[in-house]
């Protein structure tokens, strides 16, 4: 059911037992139960109203932030599936390139998200990290599998995996900071 059906139904059903309890009030003046005052049974319908809208506005905010953290796991696993652990094999260029649109797509869910987190700088420094794994791997594919073996550059996209695992790691550590 939708948000407004069971508001509805929750003030109709209030409606109602504040009517049954009035007519209660009214017909039985004998019993203790039905021995409340108005104030009474305003404080209880208000409170009632109260828990039910903090409940929603918790629910909601629980569903995106498992959203956000199923997101962040999907990129994680993307990156290390392909980049990590791995040399770079040149007849593996379409993948790579089906990988950073992956990515890419998975990056922007993520910043759609995430925007009431408050984390623009850690979207921003996955962006660039990603980036630059992307000018890396693009610019020197055509060197050869060799290349990437190399002393020099062998560490590099470690580098940048471990950058961006960071970032998205302070992404999670914002759900469970914000109050």
């Amino acid at each position: 059911m939708s948000k407004n059906k069971i508001l509805i139904i929750c003030v109709i059903l209030a409606i109602l037992l504040a009517v049954f309890i009035i007519l209660g009030a009214i017909f039985s003046n004998s019993c203790m139960l039905f021995n409340y005052n108005l104030m009474d049974i305003l404080t209880v319908v208000a409170v009632s109203f109260v828990i039910l809208f903090l409940t929603i506005f918790t629910d909601d905010r629980r569903k995106k932030n498992e959203k956000v953290e199923d997101v962040i796991g999907l990129l994680q696993q993307k990156l290390h599936k392909v980049f990590d652990n791995k040399p770079i094999e040149v007849d593996k260029h379409s993948e790579y390139l089906y990988s950073f649109k992956y990515i890419d797509n998975k990056i922007r869910v993520l910043e759609e998200l995430s925007k009431y987190l408050s984390c623009n700088d850690e979207i921003k420094g996955i962006k660039s990290e990603k980036q630059k794994l992307d000018d890396f791997i693009t610019e020197n594919i055509c060197q050869g599998n060799t290349y990437f073996t190399g002393d020099a550059v062998k560490d590099k996209i470690p580098n940048i995996l471990c950058n961006i695992d960071t970032h998205l790691d302070n992404i999670i550590l914002n759900i469970y900071n914000t109050k």
